[in-house]
């Protein structure tokens, strides 16, 4: 069984001034796509870097930012590289 990785970033308005991100992380590691894809935590999810020549094949979801604090926080689930073409699909279809 294939297990993905998530991981996150939260970047504020000062980290963003340099370039960089306040925080980031996993947030779990070799996990099912099904859980992979529930940590992501949005019904927001679009595809964002999905590319066969690569090797960085990531689902990216853009969480709301918080005007308050600054903080805007964004997810990623990583597919792992032997990944198949026709798997890879499979996996982009579940986005549409």
């Amino acid at each position: 069984m294939k297990t993905f990785n998530v991981t996150y970033d939260i970047v504020s308005d000062e980290s963003a001034e340099n370039g960089d991100v306040d925080e980031s992380g996993f947030i779990a590691e070799k996990v099912s796509l099904r859980d992979g894809i529930n940590l992501l935590g949005s019904d927001s999810v679009h595809v964002d870097g999905y590319s066969l020549d690569c090797h960085d094949l990531t689902i990216t979801v853009n969480h709301n930012r918080d005007y308050l604090s600054g903080l805007s926080e964004t997810r990623y689930l990583h597919i792992p590289r032997n990944t198949t073409i026709s798997s890879l699909n499979r996996i982009h279809n579940l986005f549409k």
